[in-house]
């Protein structure tokens, strides 16, 4: 069933149009938005002027259009902050939903917090335990904790950065007033709930919102050369966002503009989010937030049209990599059979490899999307599903996570790995040696099953004196004396020992 949704936030109109699939998971096929700024204008004069009225509704008008002419069977439309506070609501909501030509539900905060709070838990890999969202607008900020997909707690607060921006603001550069003035009202604001949050104990904490996300894009993106399609559950610390506060408040708005990842519609307001964002973090007490793009809009989706046995937390990642190798494999059963010989592979080679248990689970996702790339066209393949990888949005993988399979994905045919490939180029000394380990060991897992036949029924492995010895059971399997040699190769790389195959055919390259 395909549905749109309209956001009618404080900054900006959104419309995000998905198919909500029989498993309850959602696919987004269009999202569009329009800023309108009406947070700003409800702070100055507390309600909303005629011409601001006529540019939300054509907003509207053409946002609702998109949905319908993508194909939306069902529709729905959330006003959050500034239309609920306006003193002329009433009027507003009639129009737009005469536009929309559906209804308009204005929500307050504990359930704008709550949707939240279910689309994070929707997107973000989180583990056990309660996790703190902080999702911060143009009109409000909302906390809310919970744990799993249950809300233990919520507050909304009119901490908006249109809002305090109208308030506080009233030159450009910042200057000392306003950037003072702007850090005691959050503190006086948050202060009474910090209790509550500590109370709870969370976790992690997790940033939503467009100005969070604006900030947090700034942040990540000056320090790699090389990102993914989505920077999804990708971390940043509160020390790099107060530094790019310092740079953002020391800079008159043409500088800013120039920025790498400023955004247009977001370089005057900007300041004041990164304020906002590193008052609120040194108050609470948190060193590091990550970053979801999913939010209010998906959460209201799978509210109101999901499953309720939607996949998250652990079963998030194994949910999006089994939906990205059911719509581009064709080898889903060879696939099965080289991740089970592969793990086994992880386990025998342990005292070897000294790798993180938590490489075995990127090595089972690479081993499922190792053939990914037959989707676009054999040849090339193992480059094809690297693309693929990078330019997927894999919920419940962070950049660094996604980096690593396309790495291992790439190099996986002879298990040698090349350096100059920018995805592993991003990676920490750590990371880059995990890349080599699974590459090595998908190699090897997938040689195995050459024939595509699952013939070879495992490999035992004997490690002594400096040699891994592989013995195959079942058909013995030919391979290549090429493929073998950069098998040798790898092994000796990475792990510092030689390679024997016994059972197996070596046959002459042609």
């Amino acid at each position: 069933m395909r549905v749109s949704i309209l956001d009618l936030g404080s900054n900006s109109f959104r419309l995000l149009v998905a198919d909500v699939a029989a498993d309850g998971a959602i696919h987004p096929v269009l999202r569009a938005r329009e800023f309108i700024h009406l947070g700003s204008e409800v702070a100055a004069t507390g309600s909303l002027a005629d011409d601001v009225i006529e540019r939300a509704v054509g907003a509207v008008g053409h946002l609702a259009g998109l949905g319908l002419r993508a194909g939306a069977e069902r529709s729905m439309a959330v006003a959050t902050s500034a239309i609920r506070d306006a003193s002329n609501s009433t009027e507003v909501v009639a129009r737009l939903q005469e536009v929309a030509g559906i209804p308009v539900r204005v929500i307050d905060g504990q359930e704008e917090a709550r949707l939240g709070f279910l689309g994070v838990a929707s997107s973000i890999a989180l583990p056990e335990g309660a996790h703190l969202v902080l999702d911060l607008g143009g009109g409000s900020l909302e906390l809310a904790v919970g744990s799993g997909t249950e809300l233990l707690w919520a507050e909304s607060t009119d901490l908006g950065v249109s809002r305090l921006w109208a308030e506080y603001v009233t030159g450009d550069p910042l200057n000392d007033r306003a950037i003072a003035g702007l850090q005691k009202r959050v503190r006086s604001t948050l202060q009474p709930l910090v209790a509550q949050v500590r109370r709870l104990d969370p976790q992690w904490c997790v940033s939503i919102g467009g100005p969070s996300r604006a900030l947090i894009q700034m942040a990540l993106r000056t320090a790699a050369t090389w990102q993914p399609a989505t920077l999804n559950q990708a971390w940043v610390t509160a020390a790099g966002l107060t530094a790019l506060r310092d740079q953002l408040v020391s800079m008159p708005l043409e500088e800013r503009r120039a920025m790498p990842g400023m955004k247009s519609s977001r370089v005057e307001q900007i300041p004041t989010a990164a304020v906002i964002v590193s008052t609120m973090l040194d108050l609470l007490e948190i060193d590091r937030t990550v970053v979801s793009y999913w939010g209010l809009r998906e959460g209201a989706i799978l509210d109101t049209y999901g499953d309720a046995a939607l996949a998250f937390g652990r079963q998030l990642r194994p949910a999006a990599v089994s939906r990205m190798e059911r719509r581009f494999s064709p080898h889903s059963v060879h696939n099965t059979h080289v991740g089970g010989l592969a793990a086994s592979l992880f386990d025998q080679l342990a005292d070897v490899h000294q790798l993180d248990p938590a490489a075995a689970d990127l090595l089972a996702a690479a081993a499922q999307l190792h053939t990914i790339g037959m989707g676009v066209g054999f040849r090339g393949y193992h480059r094809h599903g690297a693309y693929l990888i990078e330019n997927s949005e894999l919920r419940g993988f962070g950049p660094s996570e996604i980096a690593v399979l396309a790495s291992v994905v790439r190099f996986h045919r002879r298990g040698i790995v090349g350096s100059d490939y920018p995805p592993f180029e991003t990676l920490d000394a750590e990371q880059q040696l995990w890349v080599r380990g699974l590459a090595a060991i998908l190699a090897l897992a997938d040689a195995a099953d050459r024939g595509l036949d699952q013939a070879v029924e495992g490999i035992d492995l004997t490690v002594s004196n400096g040699e891994v010895v592989a013995s195959f059971r079942g058909v013995d399997p030919e391979l290549r004396q090429d493929w073998v040699e950069s098998a040798e190769a790898a092994f000796r790389q990475v792990f510092d020992v030689g390679l024997s195959l016994e059972g197996v055919r070596v046959i002459d390259s042609f």
